[in-house]
């Protein structure tokens, strides 16, 4: 076990590839909420009913701190979903080449 510990410190990423990560998923993200905005607005305009352009005025309206919980919630939402179904990665992650990984040398390849 302290062999594998070892393996685990050396292969650590980086605070400036952790923080690499976090930049990159925060604009992944906030591009795909940039397309859904513009396709809403598009489907809007095509069909001229609206819907989706008065709900964001609605959403609109929430406070600050609501805005700021829900926004939070949808990203840890996004970031575990991500690692859990590539097994440790986001797309950022992929970029930079790093990992999520556990102690479990069973839930680990190097």
């Amino acid at each position: 076990m302290r062999k594998y510990l070892q393996i685990v410190d050396r292969n650590r990423a980086s605070k400036w590839k952790r923080f690499a990560n976090l930049i990159i998923d925060r604009i992944i993200f906030n591009l795909f909420f940039l397309v859904i905005g513009f396709a809403g607005a598009f489907l809007d305009r095509i069909l001229e009913q609206y819907y989706f352009t008065d709900l964001l005025i609605e959403f609109s309206e929430i406070g600050r701190l609501w805005d700021m919980l829900i926004t939070s919630i949808l990203f840890f939402t996004y970031t575990f979903l991500m690692e859990f179904f590539t097994k440790g990665r986001t797309i950022a992650k992929y970029i930079t080449g790093t990992k999520a990984i556990t102690i479990h040398i069973e839930n680990c390849s190097f």
